[in-house]
């Protein structure tokens, strides 16, 4: 029983990154796909860990998990409710190390912003 439930989530988590890389792919430029394939290869945890490494560090509950990525490194986004506040947590996919927290604001009609100043 535990076998069956380890191959189940080791396939989940395989099916979730495998999503989200096709997601983040679909508005790069061709030439920025090789890197991305580059830092995939070198992440050594999965999305559930990144959320658990974002809880743990906050005290709160993971609400999504993303994965933000630049010419130097892949990380994982999470974003964490604690009480009434959201924060945007950014967890290094090779180590698992929360990078950053921050904490989420929203504008004036009750939207919430990413702190790169685009919306979600």
């Amino acid at each position: 029983m535990k076998t069956k439930y380890i191959i189940g989530a080791t396939l989940a988590a395989a099916v979730a990154i495998s999503s989200a890389a096709f997601a983040v792919t679909q508005h790069l430029d061709n030439d920025e796909i090789p890197a991305l394939r580059v830092q995939l290869a070198a992440a050594k945890i999965s999305l559930s860990e990144a959320a658990l490494a974002a809880e743990t560090n906050t005290q709160g509950k993971a609400t999504s998990v993303s994965i933000e990525h630049d010419s130097k490194q892949l990380a994982y986004k999470v974003e964490v409710l604690k009480g009434d506040q959201l924060f945007d947590v950014t967890v290094d996919s090779v180590d698992g190390k929360v990078l950053s927290v921050v904490a989420d604001k929203g504008d004036e009609k009750g939207e919430t912003a990413d702190n790169d100043g685009d919306k979600d």
